[in-house]
């Protein structure tokens, strides 16, 4: 999650599964109470428990998924349909390119 100018997050929940991934926090913007909601079916299972959650900045939070078939490369962590305003991470992918292939 990517919230910039929310200063002030709360509420915040992740629950990782090992078919997905929901995510619930709450933050108020320019005097605006906004809460942000996720739910993300993963493309294939993972390991809940070795998987990671680190908030990085203000309104920012990091999933490192713990894959069951690592190392192995997803088309895309989604199943179904893409999220709005979700990208690939081209850096980190041709960073890790070598060790994968």
């Amino acid at each position: 999650m990517d919230a910039a100018g929310c200063n002030e997050v709360y509420d915040k929940t992740i629950d990782v599964k090992a078919d997905h991934i929901e995510f619930m926090a709450k933050c108020i913007h320019s005097n605006h109470k906004l809460k942000f909601e996720l739910y993300l079916p993963l493309f294939e299972a993972i390991d809940p428990e070795g998987t990671e959650t680190n908030e990085i900045l203000t309104g920012r939070i990091e999933i490192k998924l713990a894959k069951t078939t690592a190392p192995s490369v997803w088309p895309q962590v989604y199943s179904g349909e893409k999220p709005p305003s979700m990208s690939t991470w081209w850096d980190m992918q041709e960073q890790f390119k070598e060790e994968l292939n």
